[in-house]
């Protein structure tokens, strides 16, 4: 899909199924390329289709795959490798291929996508969040960089710890729940302007975490250990922003 050059798309729509033996390669040498689950980006949901292949392979040109249909709990087995972008617009979607192979971006505006296995969402990825809800599943992750201007980052089933490793400055405005534990890693700056809720710890290893905007945070436990190479901070500004610790509290202490 999209293999030299130019633009292409295949949409897998009111129940249409495409089974491939193999690869299905999207944007392989140049060009884009989308394969489109329902609808493509800016239209009206529709129906899903269904796809059957060995893996999908984003190709070194602007790919993307894109969930844009109706159904509340859409399964997406194929595993997906390669550089590109998951883009979820509506219905939920479950992921459960193994994308440990995953180098792009996912990004959630509307709906839902869920981690359906430990492998479904790949670690040390770009995470974008400006709606709907990215669901770990009960899955650990760890993110290279979480930004976005809405939306919920939340665990349903069980709890899942999730570790921000990044070296550069984002932020997120959308809020977060259902986490055992969050930690900052990497010498970078995340400022979290949304409600954020953690049963475990939150602890901040290096680099800055940043909390505004009069929202509350809530957390079991907090540690600002300066752990890494760097040094740690936290940043609570802003009338009404509130970090409620429900027990012990370790500044400076690896």
């Amino acid at each position: 899909i999209g293999q030299s050059g130019q633009s292409a798309t295949l949409t897998l729509t009111d129940g249409g199924a495409l089974n491939a033996a193999s690869t299905v390669n999207v944007a392989r040498f140049s060009g884009s390329g989308a394969l489109n689950i329902g609808a493509g980006a800016g239209q009206t949901a529709a129906a899903a289709g269904t796809i059957t292949a060995g893996s999908l392979t984003f190709g070194n040109g602007d790919g993307s795959l894109v969930f844009n249909h109706t159904g509340s709990a859409y399964s997406f087995a194929t595993d997906i490798r390669g550089t590109g972008t998951i883009a979820a617009h509506a219905g939920t979607t479950i992921l459960t291929g193994n994308n440990t192979a995953f180098t792009g971006k996912t990004v959630v505006n509307g709906g839902t996508l869920r981690a359906g296995g430990a492998n479904a969402f790949a670690d040390n990825t770009t995470y974008e969040i400006h709606g709907g809800t990215l669901d770990l599943g009960g899955h650990d992750l760890t993110m290279s960089r979480l930004w976005g201007t809405g939306g919920t980052l939340t665990s349903t089933g069980s709890e899942a710890d999730l570790t921000l490793d990044q070296d550069d400055v984002t932020g997120f405005s959308g809020e977060i729940s259902g986490l055992g534990n969050l930690t900052k890693t990497g010498f970078g700056t995340v400022f979290l302007r949304g409600d954020t809720t953690v049963s475990g710890a939150i602890g901040v290893d290096e680099g800055i975490v940043s909390f505004g905007g009069g929202k509350t945070l809530t957390s079991g436990r907090g540690s600002i250990t300066a752990a890494g190479t760097r040094d740690a901070d936290v940043e609570i500004s802003g009338a009404g922003t509130r970090w409620t610790v429900g027990s012990d509290l370790t500044l400076g202490e690896t």
